[in-house]
């Protein structure tokens, strides 16, 4: 099958839906940009980002850009040049540089044999005595593993995603993440996260999240599973070598946790992030220039 099939260039508009975001800067679309939908996985890009890339940035997907679109791509893409920083690279640049400085990470970190410990990263206050508790068992029921909850303070909560995305630079992710909705979309939609599909019916049986475990969907494949009581999901990184006993321990988790109606993760704000950090600075200073002397 050739790599290039025609894609479909259009226009978006107001009715269509506001929450969709391009797959490769992860900013969402605005009436009357000009966008691009990828023949083979359908998702949508920006026409800058599809040209300037000249392939679809979908994992896995081998579609390349049609010669004439590239040859014609323009010299100001959209969107515009304040909004087009895509929180991954400006993370992932200073996450290097920390790397490159010392590694500053493994500085707060002893060393591990990844073969033989599940690493569960979540919120200080998402539970995580209740989950080391669970760890504890967990281990004596399947030695020689053990579990390692990876609790991120209160007043280090900016900086969760930037430390998950060290990791996951370094190669030394986590086996089990928690991440807001739409946080969780972004990882699933670059294959981040793996299938969860073969504990589904086990997950429905111990929890009766009704259409909420529809939020844990991407791709018509599950991929998070909604906290029993808080906004937000638990994931499995598709890179670790233990997804099968992850899967045993994150099935033990929601089962050891209370259970609410009525929540919805769509809704729930996400945590600030190291980015928003940044883009606040930026702006602030932006403001500052802007003041006449």
């Amino acid at each position: 099958m050739p790599d290039t099939i025609q894609e479909r260039v259009w226009t978006f508009k107001a009715e269509n839906d506001a929450d969709v975001r391009c797959s490769a800067c992860d900013v969402a679309f605005k009436a009357g940009d000009r966008v691009v939908t990828c023949p083979r996985c359908r998702e949508i890009h920006h026409f800058h980002c599809w040209t300037e890339k000249g392939a679809c940035s979908t994992f896995g997907c081998s579609q390349l850009a049609s010669p004439a679109l590239v040859k014609d791509k323009p010299n100001v893409g959209d969107p515009p040049t304040k909004e087009s920083f895509a929180w991954l690279p400006w993370v992932l640049t200073i996450s290097i540089i920390l790397l490159l400085a010392g590694g500053f990470l493994y500085n707060h970190m002893k060393r591990r044999d990844a073969k033989n410990i599940l690493t569960v990263m979540v919120p200080a206050d998402f539970d995580a005595p209740i989950i080391q508790q669970l760890g504890e068992e967990f281990a004596q029921k399947h030695p020689p593993y053990k579990v390692n909850v990876l609790s991120i303070p209160q007043e280090e909560q900016l900086f969760y995603e930037e430390k998950l995305v060290i990791m996951l630079v370094a190669r030394d992710a986590p086996e089990i993440i928690f991440l807001p909705y739409d946080r969780f979309l972004y990882y699933a939609r670059q294959g981040a996260l793996a299938s969860l599909e073969s504990i589904r019916q086990m997950v429905k049986d111990i929890v009766p999240y009704g259409e909420r475990l529809d939020y844990g969907m991407f791709d018509n494949t599950l991929y998070g599973i909604p906290h029993p009581s808080k906004a937000g999901l638990f994931s499995i990184i598709s890179i670790t070598d233990n997804q099968e006993l992850s899967k045993r321990l994150l099935l033990e988790i929601i089962a050891a946790m209370p259970y609410t109606e009525g929540i919805d993760d769509r809704r729930a704000a996400p945590p600030p992030t190291f980015l928003d950090a940044l883009r606040k600075t930026a702006q602030e200073s932006e403001d500052a220039a802007e003041q006449p002397d």
